[in-house]
């Protein structure tokens, strides 16, 4: 089990990588663009992808977080690329720590909110890849509907075929 989601941490990462190393070069008015989506920009997708992942490896530390990371300071589009792919390493890091017991152990956490959910680990941890999986996917649209083209592929199989 630890291996598997080792390996989904590795391609999480990976694909983060590829989409932030596309739109980093594009000016911030494009990235910031208001567009008819789940959040109204690329890089306000982004930030919710890294709200996520923040808030859901706190979890997993034991701190269960009221706020969205990314509500506590002020906005900065470069600062959240970089946040993005430190997160991603940090999942990593984190998953390499633990043992395989760790993964199918029940977990108590609260979400931002207040609820009281228990979970396994490994379903946490699935949720939060997944979820970032379905994000990048709005990214790749609105880059579309920004005019952007040249985008990478991001999908699983495309990892498990380049590493």
């Amino acid at each position: 089990m630890k291996e598997l989601i080792l390996d989904y941490g590795r391609y999480n990462l990976w694909a983060n990588g590829r989409i932030i190393e596309r739109l980093q070069p594009e000016d911030t008015a494009i990235q910031s663009r208001s567009i008819e989506s789940s959040f109204a920009s690329i890089h306000l997708t982004l930030s919710h992808i890294w709200d996520a992942q923040t808030i859901w490896i706190e979890r997993l530390r034991g701190r269960s977080l009221s706020e969205f990371p990314s509500k506590l300071r002020p906005y900065d589009p470069t600062e959240i690329m970089e946040n993005l792919i430190t997160s991603s390493h940090d999942w990593i890091s984190f998953i390499e720590t633990k043992s395989d017991d760790y993964f199918s152990n029940k977990l108590v956490y609260r979400t931002t909110s207040g609820a009281t959910f228990e979970q396994p680990p490994a379903e946490i941890i699935l949720h939060c890849f997944n979820h970032s999986t379905y994000h990048r996917g709005q990214i790749i649209t609105l880059a579309r509907q920004v005019g952007l083209t040249d985008l990478p592929a991001t999908d699983y199989i495309f990892y498990l075929r380049n590493n």
